[in-house]
């Protein structure tokens, strides 16, 4: 595994003297193939990496935090599969391990898949990632194209239920079926899950989905030819309910034979969970949309806007746009989701783009490039525990649909200043009559390092520090450290 570190920044765009800057680390310099990529934490009590892999090889690769292990140390692959595709994780056992939904054996392209494939299986997480042995298969079920799927509560609350999502049926006119999966009595053991078709006449070319935590039950925004829309079990009626969105994008119908919707998120505002919906369009699309939510003042019913933020290049030979994945998040812990794309290729359609809402209401988003590689998907995680979300990207490398050059695996650390964090200190000091006290933050509050130097006597100064879990601090010979909280290693850097 090839380590450097790179500072990326960006000017301002359109909001003043706003700016993100994130500090970019090459994982993997070249790779054969990519197309998932995912955070991965084992166990609560070990740092998050990565999951990571592609198409052709197969080879699905556990990458250990590059910002805890400061070792060059080599992904640890788990299992190889026949063209793998989505993945999802869940703690199926119950045995405080996380296990790993995916689904594989897909076939080349929607036009030539395999009618036999399309397997979900679950693999069993050992709890030492040593690489050792492959992780154990355990058989959920098949549909052929299986393409997206989601673990969840669906329609109860008492065991594990995945939603199983193929992108095509055939031709593109034909229905897709949408399938649930239900945990076995003895999960360990089963042979499969029991199964049923629970939508199969609405839904063409389904290409991504996002699930969102209800009251008590989850549900799925679907993105399709059809657009964008809530699929969801109705506990009242007892029924599986299809809500419409948008309809996504409708002028490239007639030129590329693509059309709706092709990638999701949820942004959040403030209070609002739901605030802004941005979206890719249509299949593998060259389009960048949002939609804002408003309310009709007689009816009372929910609209969303569609507002076009961009259009990337033109659709290719294959009628296919750069855009692959979009994903939002709260960057620079100010209340409200900025959203990330990630573009395939080529250049200069190719990189990331973090996108903030200045004026929501009308839809309008700055916009900066912080990444020119070549870009399949985002995985957000907190990698070097300093409180802001980072990202990483795997590039894009899928025969029959694009080879990025020099496709490659990097981290991106988020260093924008974070004015909250900074307005007042975690680690404090007052004196009390002859007495010092000291204020510290409680150990899961933690959030970056800090050093507080109180006293100095004969020369000997002492500091009073704390660092976030999983996280480093190089010190030298000639200091002297007393653990007053936690565990502490010590590595000899010589």
């Amino acid at each position: 595994m090839l380590l450097c570190l790179l500072c990326v920044s960006s000017e301002p765009y359109g909001k003043g003297s706003y700016s993100p800057n994130f500090e970019k680390q090459r994982i993997n310099k070249h790779i054969h193939d990519g197309y998932w990529i995912e955070p991965f934490q084992s166990n609560n009590h070990t740092p998050i990496g990565f999951i990571a892999y592609g198409l052709a090889e197969g080879d699905i690769k556990f990458y250990q935090n590059p910002y805890t292990d400061t070792n060059e140390t080599d992904p640890i692959s788990i299992q190889k599969l026949l063209t793998p595709i989505a993945m999802d994780q869940a703690d199926i056992t119950g045995n405080g391990l996380q296990d790993i939904i995916i689904c594989f054996d897909y076939g080349n392209t929607i036009l030539d898949f395999n009618p036999d494939g399309g397997y979900i299986i679950w693999l069993e997480n050992p709890g030492n990632i040593n690489g050792k042995e492959p992780w154990k298969r355990h058989y959920v079920g098949k549909s052929a194209t299986m393409h997206r799927l989601k673990i969840g509560h669906f329609t109860q609350t008492e065991r594990w239920e995945i939603i199983g999502m193929p992108v095509v049926n055939g031709p593109f006119d034909v229905p897709v079926p949408v399938l649930l999966f239900r945990q076995p009595d003895d999960v360990l053991n089963a042979t499969s899950w029991d199964s049923e078709i629970i939508e199969s006449e609405f839904f063409h070319l389904i290409h991504d989905t996002k699930m969102f935590s209800g009251e008590s039950l989850d549900k799925l925004i679907i993105a399709s030819s059809e657009g964008l829309h809530w699929f969801y079990y109705n506990e009242s009626s007892q029924k599986w309910t299809i809500e419409k969105i948008v309809d996504g994008e409708q002028g490239e119908k007639q030129q590329t034979n693509y059309y709706g919707t092709g990638g999701v998120d949820i942004g959040r505002i403030g209070n609002d969970p739901i605030a802004y919906i941005p979206a890719i369009e249509p299949f593998h699309g060259d389009i960048v949309a949002v939609y804002v939510k408003s309310i009709n003042s007689s009816s009372k019913e929910i609209q969303w806007q569609r507002h076009i933020l961009d259009v990337y290049g033109y659709p290719d030979q294959n009628g296919e746009g750069p855009g692959h994945h979009v994903i939002c998040a709260d960057f620079d812990k100010d209340g409200e989701d900025e959203f990330l794309l990630a573009l395939r290729g080529p250049a200069p359609n190719e990189g990331v783009y973090y996108y903030k809402a200045f004026d929501l209401s009308r839809g309008l988003f700055a916009k900066w490039k912080i990444s020119d590689e070549s870009a399949g998907r985002i995985a957000l995680a907190d990698f070097d525990n300093d409180g802001l979300l980072d990202f990483a990207t795997i590039g894009y490398r899928v025969a029959g649909y694009y080879l990025a050059k020099n496709a490659s695996i990097n981290i991106f650390y988020n260093r924008q200043v974070n004015t909250m964090l900074q307005s007042k200190p975690e680690l404090q000091v007052t004196k009390q009559n002859d007495e010092l006290l000291f204020t510290v933050p409680r150990p899961n509050k933690v959030s970056r390092y800090q050093m507080l130097t109180f006293l100095t006597i004969g020369g000997i100064t002492l500091s009073l520090e704390i660092l976030p879990p999983f996280s480093s601090r190089q010190v030298s010979n000639n200091t002297y450290v007393k653990v007053l909280s936690g565990v502490l290693m010590w590595i000899d850097s010589s």
